[in-house]
């Protein structure tokens, strides 16, 4: 089952029944599981909970109606659900920051439209990252897109950190400081941050395999087989990278596939020579469950 699917199908049936009381088991048996688990699965692919989506929307079709209709408060209330016109306005304010009233007057709000989840399968015949962001970042779901990714063998350069998963921080700090990072950066002209989970164990700070020569008692190499990943990437200024780990588990969830421990997690940081591409990406290494 696609869980996608199932969850676009939750999404619909709020639309259509917005001006009706919150029926979370209808809710669940749509999406084909428990309520728990649907609101622990929206959540992370929407990254916010199906009552304060609900809610959200329910004010911004009300905020629509006080602008562009005669309306009285009280009827628009009642129209959302809302018993009084006190705790309509309580919590139209604590959204828009402002009262019914006033944006009657303003006129300036910003809508919440309707949510659209999807995860993409591409093929991918190139070992270069930057082939993968494609999409308009605006329309991700939270600021996090996800895919699925079929990629060939990877060739990574860097420091490997033995048993420093505990204290990856730390090991950047040093790598910084010491100048090794500037030694990885020179010998790539857009370079990329890659650190790369290895074993449970040890962590790695990468750049992709170089074509020029260099030094190779300097730099330890890392292989990585070809397969297919799950792939969550957003803007990295303000994301939540913890959410990126949540979002590909809780797609795990439902699917045909399951993760691959034997190959290492990768992590993609902001090019620092492209201002423009602040992208992070995590990529999990997959295989069909059993």
């Amino acid at each position: 089952m696609d869980f996608t699917v199932q969850i676009n199908k939750v999404v619909d049936y709020i639309e259509n029944h917005l001006l009706e009381k919150n029926d979370y088991e209808s809710l669940a048996k749509i999406a084909c599981c428990s309520v728990y688990n649907l609101q622990r699965i929206f959540s992370s692919v929407a990254n916010i909970s199906i009552a304060d989506y609900i809610r959200r929307r329910r004010m911004s079709l009300a905020a629509e109606d006080i602008i562009k209709t005669d309306m009285n408060i009280l009827d628009i209330a009642l129209k959302y659900s809302y018993d009084t016109p006190e705790s309509f306005t309580r919590s139209f304010q604590a959204i828009y920051n402002q009262t019914p009233v006033s944006l009657r007057k303003s006129k300036t709000y910003q809508p919440f439209s309707r949510i659209l989840i999807s995860v993409e399968v591409i093929q991918m015949d190139s070992m270069k990252f930057s082939d993968i962001v494609q999409e308009n970042m605006e329309d991700t779901i939270g600021g996090i897109s996800l895919k699925v990714v079929k990629m060939n063998g990877l060739k990574f350069i860097g420091k490997i950190s033995k048993g420093g998963m505990s204290q990856v921080k730390q090991f950047w700090d040093e790598c910084h400081g010491n100048g090794y990072t500037d030694k990885l950066y020179s010998m790539q002209k857009n370079f990329r941050d890659f650190g790369i989970f290895i074993n449970g164990e040890d962590y790695m700070i990468a750049i992709e395999k170089p074509t020029g020569e260099y030094n190779l008692t300097e730099y330890d190499e890392i292989e990585i087989p070809g397969g297919t990943w799950a792939v969550a990437y957003g803007k990295f200024q303000g994301i939540d990278m913890g959410k990126c780990w949540q979002m590909v588990d809780q797609y795990l969830f439902d699917t045909e596939y399951a993760l691959n421990d034997a190959v290492p997690v990768i992590e993609k940081f902001p090019d620092g020579a492209e201002p423009l591409d602040q992208t992070y990406m995590l990529m999990k290494p997959l295989k069909t469950k059993e």
